[in-house]
């Protein structure tokens, strides 16, 4: 039988990371908690898994499938924080580890992916929700509305120039015997 482990997921802010990491030591103390970040974790004595922000997520769940080899992931623990470029990193938790899945939200309030955990996560979704609400009515208040319709007549100005520029005929531009130079992207697409 292979030995169990914890995973602390930072996909949250670099304080509630810290309250995710002290607060999974306390779930299963026996088990060994390792982290998965894109920054070594503070306490030295905790084994990390980089995960690597400029890389693809098939690279990154492979590096940490290859970590993981010889072990059970027991528990996979996330921060479950809004406007955090994390998302890649909590579908990792959840694919390692989907029966073993605990999801955190600020507050440290968790919760699992199973059917009796419904009623919490019915009310995780609620508060979500009424706080993308809120925010969406505090946005649509403070809004400039007469530049947001000067944008809009212009966007569909735009629109219905391309439409009109398509249906006319272009002329043929023979192109000219030369050297083409491609310049690639950072990330190589």
């Amino acid at each position: 039988m292979k030995p169990q482990i914890k995973l602390a997921f930072t996909t949250g802010t670099d304080d509630l990371n810290r309250q995710l990491v002290r607060r999974m030591r306390q779930i299963f103390p026996e088990l060994p908690l390792w982290v998965v970040s894109d920054f070594p974790p503070e306490d030295a004595d905790l084994k990390w898994i980089r995960w690597r922000m400029g890389r693809g997520f098939r690279e990154n769940l492979a590096r940490c499938r290859g970590e993981l080899r010889g072990y059970s992931v027991r528990l996979a623990g996330v921060m479950l924080v809004p406007n955090v470029p994390f998302r890649r990193m909590r579908l990792a938790a959840l694919l390692l580890s989907p029966a073993g899945f605990l999801a955190f939200n600020e507050n440290l309030n968790n919760f699992m992916l199973r059917p009796r955990c419904l009623p919490a996560i019915l009310r995780h979704a609620a508060w979500r929700v009424k706080n993308l609400v809120r925010w969406s009515v505090r946005a649509a208040r403070g809004a400039d509305w007469a530049a947001l319709r000067w944008y809009a007549a212009a966007r569909a100005a735009g629109f219905l120039r391309l439409q009109a520029g398509r249906a006319s005929v272009l002329p043929a531009v023979a192109a000219r015997p030369g050297i083409s130079v491609v310049i690639p992207s950072r990330n190589g697409r």
